[in-house]
């Protein structure tokens, strides 16, 4: 086991405290009445791009999910600083054998103060549960890919839910 190797169960642990403050019921009437999204996803790492993960493709694939299901996405944002965006974040500690990863989706929206409306902010309104493991580094690209799939369907359900009454 390798220096890499050791401090997979310290990044191990640090996601799961993360991912434990999981998404409450509570936040899903934020979602209502968003006519559309902005997609952003942070920069990757240089091992993770080594692997063949790009933040391009990452954002086309959760493009195309959103707009499949029936979720209008609307300009290209370099930041969540206009519009509603789903924010994608994604990080890997890449031993040599084995991998942890941490995956978090959310969606962050322009908010005021009642007390003082023009003082505005970029907040996350919604997250989805996070996900974290470990992989194989052979494993790691498509574990990660499809982490992120499956956050982008807990936004998608969660979306639908909130906009089912209007």
């Amino acid at each position: 086991m390798g220096p890499r190797d050791v401090r997979l169960p310290v990044v191990l642990s640090c996601a799961l405290a993360v991912a434990g403050h999981a998404q409450g019921t509570h936040s899903v009437p934020s979602l209502a009445g968003i006519p559309g999204v902005e997609v952003v996803v942070e920069e990757l790492s240089p091992g993770l791009r080594q692997l063949g993960l790009s933040e391009l493709t990452l954002r086309t694939d959760v493009e195309l999910r959103l707009r499949r299901a029936g979720i209008a996405v609307v300009g290209q944002a370099q930041a969540c600083d206009t519009l509603p965006c789903v924010y994608v974040h994604v990080t890997a500690t890449i031993g040599s054998s084995l991998s942890a990863y941490f995956v978090h989706v959310g969606l962050q929206q322009m908010v005021s103060l009642n007390a003082n409306p023009s003082a505005t902010f970029s907040v996350e309104t919604w997250h989805a549960l996070g996900r974290i493991g470990l992989a194989a580094r052979s494993q790691l690209a498509d574990r990660l890919v499809d982490a992120v799939r499956g956050e982008v369907a807990q936004f998608t359900n969660a979306y639908h839910n909130a906009n089912a009454r209007n």
